[in-house]
């Protein structure tokens, strides 16, 4: 009976009780494959989901921030980084890498809209000031036009002696 409890003791007591204690096995690629393949058949799909962003937001960190190129480069820096972790710290640092990366789009993405919206609102006022000097013109030139057509049709009116009414009413306008 004390060998069934000591080996039941032994499976239960070698494994940690929660999941996100376990300890990552990432030294080699194969050891690795079979970490997660172990941790597969104890997660929820919505984990297994949650685990393969975390490795992939990692693997997006040693692209950007390393010279490492290629799978097996990427691959063996991300293994490195984890290796020896609980799948916590893990998910930690996955999120804490995504932060990073989001947080770094968010400024570029706020300056970009910052650019943009200062370039629309000078191209919108350019184009207004340009807008309104065209039809202020096309305004000044019609005005020239009216005022020379009411200064023919007085002279001509007082040519024709015309009524002192029309005279009067045209001195109004």
């Amino acid at each position: 009976m004390g060998a069934v409890l000591l080996a039941g003791f032994c499976v239960t007591g070698c494994h940690p009780a929660n999941l996100l204690d376990e300890e990552v096995e990432a030294r080699t690629s194969f050891g690795f494959v079979m970490w997660r393949g172990h941790m597969a058949k104890k997660q929820t799909r919505q984990q297994r989901q949650e685990l393969d962003d975390a490795i992939q937001e990692l693997s997006f960190g040693v692209m950007t921030y390393t010279n490492a190129t290629g799978s097996d480069p990427i691959d063996g820096a991300v293994r490195a980084e984890i290796n020896g972790s609980t799948l916590r710290g893990l998910l930690l640092k996955g999120y804490e890498a995504k932060r990073l990366r989001i947080g770094r789009e968010k400024a570029h993405l706020a300056y970009d809209v910052e650019e943009t919206s200062r370039i629309w609102s000078h191209l919108e006022k350019s184009d207004s000031a340009v807008y309104l000097a065209q039809a202020r013109q096309r305004q000044i030139d019609r005005l020239k036009e009216i005022t020379a057509d009411l200064e023919f049709i007085n002279k001509r009116l007082d040519e024709l002696e015309g009524s002192p009414d029309i005279n009067a009413n045209q001195q109004k306008i």
